[in-house]
């Protein structure tokens, strides 16, 4: 029996490992949301009802009866993915199949067409290969923080890659990240383990020729040899000085630099909020772990320790940083009028490098298959959506009709 219960807990950490963390979080987070609202309206959540389940989803593309923003039609989409897993691993699946299963149908439908009546899609500007030039060249190469952006902001428009991918990426061998990045004389390297599209690996290595991608290179040489990367450690860490990487909590445990030491934490609530129970001090990381536990507290799946990394949505910052840069210290920029610059900034993001890569790409005359195989997409159709390019006003059909 004991090798059977050993293969049984086996296959659920597999079942959970089915799905990239992120998923798993806000697939978490929606059945909470879901849960409640059943409670909020006496209703079983999972007794595979139909009525029910749709009910939920008007109230959420509803703004949650008005207490809330309406959420984009992928949100809710997201929402019923979440709530069919669910249903699944409680016994009572929603079946497609059935005929009432049409009234959810009709339901996402309606959804989706209101939403789109009342939200506007918003896409990234695409930053321009030109100003990408221009930004990249008014940062400082001996400045640790600016050789950091200058570093990541070339890589991010060279790869074409998704900020996560390149902010998970380590120095010339796999650590905690979910890619590697490595150079020699012949240019760059990228070996993503995962990625987006290709969640079970086997992924290809995305080449940067240094004959194509020289300032990219340079960038990315001279961040790593002022901060003092080693093989293993992220390529764009949070911290741009300092001896190390620091840890970052986990489960309750984090490092103390003023002491010196490990320190056990566990979070309460009261009247006031959010608040944190110091457990004590401890020399080592286990000690620290074994305490938060035996005070109630729940291990989760990540590693104990691992370097911290930019963020995501830290890109985003990086990115308007440059582009405010870019309108103080360009004579381009300057032609900007203050007013204009402070809407442009708004449409901009970390996706803009993505976008504006397919968009030079296709201004370029570059295959749609090359392109592919660099961005990883798998639609055309979806690939097609990041390009704005000028081909589509010197080749328009309306050449020639001269109004």
């Amino acid at each position: 029996l004991a090798p059977f219960e050993a293969a049984t807990a086996s296959a659920r950490h597999f079942r959970t490992q089915s799905r990239a963390p992120a998923t798993r979080r806000a697939y978490a987070h929606w059945v909470k949301v879901y849960v409640g609202w059943c409670k909020g309206n006496e209703r079983e959540p999972f007794n595979g009802s139909v009525e029910t389940v749709a009910g939920f989803l008007a109230w959420l593309a509803n703004g949650r009866d008005g207490t809330a923003h309406v959420p984009a039609a992928t949100t809710v989409t997201q929402a019923l993915s979440a709530i069919h897993l669910a249903q699944a691993a409680a016994g009572t699946p929603l079946n497609p199949k059935d005929a009432s299963y049409v009234l959810l149908k009709e339901t996402m439908r309606g959804i989706r067409r209101q939403i789109a009546q009342v939200r506007s899609i918003r896409k990234a500007r695409p930053l321009k290969r030109e100003q990408m030039q221009k930004i990249i060249a008014l940062y400082r190469d001996d400045d640790p923080q600016e050789a950091r952006d200058k570093a990541l902001l070339a890589l991010g428009f060279a790869a074409g890659r998704r900020r996560s991918e390149i902010v998970g990426l380590d120095w010339m061998v796999r650590g905690t990240g979910t890619g590697v990045l490595t150079q020699d004389e012949k240019g760059l390297v990228i070996q993503l383990t995962t990625s987006k599209t290709q969640q079970e690996g086997g992924e290809k290595p995305y080449i940067l020729p240094a004959k194509d991608v020289a300032r990219t290179c340079a960038a990315i040489e001279n961040w790593v040899r002022l901060r003092g990367i080693a093989p293993g450690q992220p390529v764009f860490p949070a911290r741009t000085t300092g001896d190390g990487f620091v840890p970052s909590r986990y489960a309750g445990v984090v490092w103390d630099r003023k002491q010196q030491q490990w320190r056990a934490q566990i979070r309460r609530s009261d009247v006031k909020g959010k608040a944190y129970r110091t457990l004590g001090g401890f020399s080592t990381q286990e000690e620290a772990l074994a305490a938060y536990l035996a005070a109630g507290g729940v291990e989760c799946d990540r590693p104990l320790v691992r370097a911290e990394r930019v963020h995501g949505k830290t890109v985003s910052c990086i990115v308007k940083r440059a582009l405010a840069r870019y309108f103080a210290e360009t004579p381009e920029g300057r032609r900007v009028k203050a007013a204009d610059r402070r809407a442009l900034l708004k449409l901009y993001s970390s996706h803009s490098m993505r976008s504006g890569f397919v968009t030079d790409a296709f201004d370029r005359k570059q295959p749609i298959h090359k392109i592919k195989a660099m961005t990883g997409h798998k639609s055309d159709d979806i690939l097609l959506g990041y390009a704005r390019t000028q081909a589509d006003y010197d080749d328009s059909v309306l050449q020639g009709v001269g109004l």
